[in-house]
């Protein structure tokens, strides 16, 4: 018997927030291309995600291995926070369905990160039913680990959730373990979001 959604569970970056441009503006900054940045993020993304080393930190990791010598000034998560930008299409949908569904943020987060996106805006501040942060709990996405952790936060069947994430590799992670999921184009949040309500049958 097939199972209707329960429980849906967002990504913040790139579902709830634009972030790559912030690193379209160090490339810019620095004279490097976003592929090179890109690259070099990618060394510390996930040691930060798991809460190993704190975004400043991954910042001046970052700007060190580009060979900018005023990374001691670097004020990554600063910079993070000015530059991110709120997915309005996603909070108005997210804010709509939580009066309908429970329904909860799964990230790869750095510390402090959720928190200060939450105060400015570029996550919707709603009563969410289940918080999963990456670095609080040392595990990320596409860890099977972590969906095991979120689905006993939600109190709900594996294949009582959906998942929202605009990794496709995450998706495909959820799905191994019975949970729905859509691929979010960040690019074309209203398309995302037609595909979501599809799937929970436009509650």
């Amino acid at each position: 018997m097939k199972k209707s959604i329960k429980f849906v569970y967002f990504d913040v970056g790139g579902v709830m927030l634009r972030w790559k441009e912030v690193l379209h503006m160090i490339a810019k900054n620095h004279k490097k291309t976003f592929e090179e940045v890109h690259e070099v993020f990618l060394r510390y993304d996930t040691l930060a995600c798991l809460g190993k080393i704190t975004s400043n930190e991954a910042g001046k990791h970052i700007l060190t291995d580009l060979g900018v010598k005023e990374y001691e000034e670097f004020d990554f998560l600063s910079f993070s926070m000015r530059t991110f930008a709120p997915i309005k299409e996603t909070h108005t949908f997210a804010e709509k369905l939580s009066k309908k569904l429970p329904i909860g943020l799964l990230t790869n987060v750095y510390s402090e990160v959720f928190e200060l996106s939450v105060a400015k805006g570029h996550i919707p501040d709603l009563a969410y039913a289940a918080v999963v942060q990456s670095c609080k709990i040392g595990l990320v996405k596409p860890n099977a680990d972590i969906y095991h952790h979120a689905r006993q936060k939600a109190n709900v069947a594996h294949e009582e959730i959906l998942f929202v994430d605009d990794y496709a590799e995450n998706i495909a992670a959820a799905k191994k373990l019975g949970w729905k999921g859509v691929v979010f184009d960040t690019e074309n949040p209203k398309k995302s979001i037609r595909e979501i309500e599809n799937v929970l049958g436009k509650k």
